[in-house]
């Protein structure tokens, strides 16, 4: 009886022990929380469920997995949610490009990607470079409000009054597709992605990649210590494989359509080459055959000359005789 209660006594005292511990641990995995835009494709967007996806959310999904923590992720417009950071509203957001006056405002993480910048133009159009756009002074620039872009075309010689400035990638294809004498500077990625997606068939890129930048995971200043955790796990999933999966997931048939596409203007640019050359070929081989004709011409001629000259040496040399023999007869 006595041995049962102890049994009981115990089991008891373990059990009161062991569940607040396992609640207490519980309790103690931190939920980040995350931001991100609400229509930067394919990187952050809305969903069809009206959920939170796209290339950079699940690199934070997985970032959150490595270091063992819950996330709440939030999507707004991209101004309101850089004041949310700052204000100490979130922990982070989930992509954003480097630059020195944000890095006094947010720590940014290692860069996880390079995004370059496009030129977008209507097909036909004629302006196919950064100095097109600047000495055309009619041409009105489409551009994200408060992006990157927006910044650096006002540094990059084009005056305000010619500067768009929309809400997002989607709102710069559709003004550009119409409105007449625009252009719209985007991320090429992105742009392209979002002209695919809601058939914008007549707009393309033209010109080099433009304005290369850092693509990072921007976080509170005052976090230093999730700063080095969220470096340490962007290391971990690069190494275990886990980022080329999900950048596989988002952007391996784009690559492989550009890769095709290049492969396509590759081949156009060899055929014309070809045909170029033939054409100097066929235009060589007439040249030559031309002048061989004219030799043969001149030869003739000199071959008829030559055998008139002949017969008038032969000529004078016959009446020469005459002479010289009538006067020894």
């Amino acid at each position: 009886m006595k041995l049962n209660y102890f049994i009981h006594f115990f089991l008891i005292l373990f059990i009161s022990l062991s569940i607040p511990q396992a609640t207490k641990s519980q309790d103690s995995v931190r939920t980040l929380k995350v931001l991100c835009d609400y229509a930067y494709y394919p990187y952050e967007f809305i969903d069809e469920n009206l959920k939170p996806d796209g290339f950079d959310i699940d690199i934070i999904k997985a970032i959150a997995k490595d270091l063992n923590y819950n996330v709440n992720i939030k999507a707004g417009r991209w101004s309101t949610i850089k004041k949310e950071l700052r204000t100490g509203k979130a922990d982070l957001i989930a992509g954003m490009f480097y630059k020195v006056d944000r890095a006094e405002r947010v720590n940014f993480s290692m860069p996880y990607i390079i995004i370059t910048h496009s030129i977008f133009v209507k097909e036909g159009d004629y302006w196919n470079s950064l100095k097109d756009v600047k000495d055309d002074k009619d041409l009105k620039v489409i551009v994200e409000n408060s992006s990157i872009l927006h910044n650096y075309l006002k540094t990059a010689g084009i005056n305000g009054n010619r500067i768009i400035a929309v809400e997002n990638q989607y709102d710069a294809l559709k003004t550009l597709s119409e409105t007449k004498k625009t252009c719209a500077f985007l991320p090429k990625r992105q742009g392209s992605y979002t002209a695919i997606k809601h058939g914008f068939d007549n707009i393309i890129t033209v010109g080099l990649p433009i304005l290369p930048r850092e693509y990072s995971v921007a976080i509170n200043k005052q976090d230093t210590t999730l700063l080095n955790d969220i470096n340490d796990a962007i290391t971990n999933i690069n190494n275990n494989g886990t980022y080329e999966r999900i950048y596989n997931k988002w952007f391996e048939k784009q690559d492989s359509v550009t890769i095709e596409s290049q492969n396509h203007e590759i081949l156009i640019f060899l055929l014309v080459l070809l045909a170029i050359l033939l054409v100097l070929f066929i235009y060589k081989y007439l040249e030559a055959k031309k002048e061989n004709k004219q030799l043969c011409i001149r030869i003739e001629e000199n071959g008829k000359t030559l055998e008139s000259t002949n017969t008038e040496l032969q000529n004078n040399e016959s009446l020469l005789r005459k002479i010289t023999t009538t006067r020894h007869n």
